[in-house]
């Protein structure tokens, strides 16, 4: 089953590029990856591993342990490379799964890792919204997916901290006997639950959150530059963010094609097809850069 469902991802991967790549023209595109600038694209990769910097940050702010922020920048970087060969939302399990091993408590992290996770997305739709409200010449179909995703993000953050909600779904679960997992689930929202008590954490996390955001958006703003093309950053700042959430969605190897697909959509008018297309792809490419921080990790030894 695990193997068919990669194959399943493998060819929608090569589906979405093959949409993506027969408008381009090819000469163009190898014409652009002759002019990188590595220096330039140096940048791009010291704010793509900044980003992950904010992610250990606001991970360990919300741990509100004593866990070393080194410790934790290993496991991050660690689970981020294995990332690139698991499904959308290995990153996480892979973080719960070794911080609760450590600390004997896996439903406890793994509550963490979904707050720290669902702020991050709360940044995104709070920055989409903005970008709907602003313009930037989207399609009025296009702001509606974007409007309605965004606030689906936030109503699932707001109705899980809901007392009704959640009594109601622990009880439901509870009946649910099974390898104990009504009881383990029990036990992991009665951690996540907690931090309705704590509604600055949230905040400031969110807070947190706009810094990876804004990492990032740097980061494919010098992907851009690095291959001498010109677009205003702002429009980074708000479709980058965008991009990252779409990519996330677990139809395709590690987003590529769904990345790409947003690039187009987005910066094409600005960048060409084929700008945009390289853009998204060198981006791409400075995050599995810094990912392999965390491949040498797990070669030399102990993670955490």
């Amino acid at each position: 089953m695990k193997k068919l469902s990669t194959l399943i991802r493998i060819a929608l991967t090569v589906i979405a590029f093959y949409f993506i790549l027969r408008k381009a023209h090819i000469d163009r595109l190898f014409g652009l990856v002759k002019h990188i600038n590595p220096w330039i694209y140096l940048v791009a990769i010291v704010f793509n591993f900044l980003a992950v910097l904010f992610q250990t940050w606001r991970w360990k702010y919300f741990l509100n342990n004593e866990s070393p922020f080194l410790k934790l920048l290993k496991v991050y970087l660690v689970s981020f490379f294995l990332g690139n060969f698991l499904p959308s939302g290995g990153l996480d399990v892979v973080r719960g799964y070794y911080l609760g091993k450590e600390l004997k408590n896996y439903e406890g992290n793994f509550a963490v890792v979904v707050m720290d996770r669902l702020t991050g997305f709360v940044a995104v739709s709070l920055l989409s919204i903005l970008a709907v409200a602003i313009g930037f010449n989207l399609t009025h179909k296009l702001r509606m997916v974007i409007l309605g995703a965004a606030l689906l993000l936030i109503l699932i953050l707001v109705l899980s901290f809901n007392k009704y909600f959640y009594k109601l779904v622990r009880d439901v679960m509870l009946l649910i006997k099974t390898f104990d997992i009504g009881e383990r689930f029990a036990r992991f929202y009665d951690s996540y639950y907690e931090f309705r008590s704590s509604p600055d954490r949230v905040a400031i996390g969110i807070l947190i959150s706009f810094g990876v955001q804004f990492s990032y958006a740097i980061s494919a703003y010098f992907a851009m530059k690095s291959i001498g093309l010109s677009y205003p950053f702002y429009k980074f700042l708000f479709f980058v963010p965008l991009i990252n959430m779409i990519a996330m969605i677990p139809v395709t190897i590690s987003g590529l094609g769904l990345r790409e697909g947003g690039f187009v959509a987005l910066f094409s008018t600005g960048l060409t097809r084929e700008g945009a297309i390289l853009t998204s792809l060198l981006y791409y490419f400075s995050s599995l850069i810094t990912s392999l921080a965390g491949g040498i990790i797990l070669l030399i030894g102990k993670v955490y």
